[in-house]
């Protein structure tokens, strides 16, 4: 299953993926957390 990763195209596509996952979760943490600390 790795190996797709030799290719260079696949490679760019799949971090690509992972930093906009990465970039989706850090959002929503940070929008619970100004929910958080200005609910009061």
């Amino acid at each position: 299953m790795l190996s797709v990763l030799t290719d260079r195209t696949y490679r760019h596509l799949f971090l690509a993926q992972i930093v906009a996952l990465l970039g989706t979760g850090l959002a929503n943490l940070l929008l619970l957390v100004a929910k958080t600390k200005f609910w009061v």
